[in-house]
């Protein structure tokens, strides 16, 4: 059998079950399921007040159009605003790494407005059914969860993001009034962060005892 579903949050799951007796009255059934998800909405947004309202950690980002469009850096004496050259090309590639990021420059952030990547599962689940007398029969039950990253390390990550993604942190404000601000590069560039328990193959196995 091979049921196709989609559900209204876009998401597709499928199923692939093939059931054959290899000994007499003891059936072997292999299943195989995917899940295909759409994942979240996020933020991005700024570490600091940075509109003055007295709430830190809510304001959304604004996405520069280029380098003269925001103030990456430190400050000094008198408030004097120091580049920072590295920072600079950090930023850049990372913005330039993210869909969202990337066609939206010169923009404020949307609320909600980047999407998660898209996730994938895909569970094996195999059944041998065990005849005893008038009947009575053990199913034994072996489950691989996240067959993919069982083959290959590098398959079946899980990676997002929840609710908000802080992009640079307020360092304060320069002598001309313009805000100044710190940037630290992820190791891999993106924003998203693996799930070390979902994005792990798991195995188990079960026994059922039917009368």
């Amino acid at each position: 059998s091979v049921p196709i579903s989609t559900c209204s949050s876009s998401c597709i799951f499928a199923s692939v079950s093939y059931t054959h007796e290899f000994f007499d009255n003891a059936p072997t059934t292999i299943s195989v399921f995917y899940n295909g998800e759409n994942g979240q909405p996020y933020s991005f947004i700024y570490y600091g007040d940075v509109n003055n309202d007295g709430f830190d950690q809510n304001d959304l980002f604004y996405i520069p159009k280029n380098d003269n469009d925001i103030q990456l850096g430190s400050l000094g004496v008198g408030n004097v605003f120091t580049p920072n050259t590295q920072m600079y090309t950090d930023f850049n590639s990372f913005v330039n790494n993210n869909d969202y990021l990337s066609s939206h420059r010169g923009q404020i952030a949307e609320r909600n407005g980047a999407i998660n990547p898209w996730i994938n599962y895909v569970d094996l689940h195999i059944a041998q059914d065990i005849p005893i007398v008038d009947g009575h029969r053990f199913t034994l039950n072996f489950d691989i969860l996240n067959l993919m990253n069982l083959l290959n390390k590098d398959w079946g990550w899980n990676s997002s993001i929840f609710s908000t993604y802080t992009i640079v942190s307020k360092v304060g404000t320069d002598n001309t009034g313009r805000n100044v601000y710190s940037f630290k590069a992820p190791a891999n560039n993106t924003p998203f962060t693996a799930s070390n328990f979902s994005s792990r193959w798991q195995m188990q196995f079960g026994v059922r005892y039917t009368f």
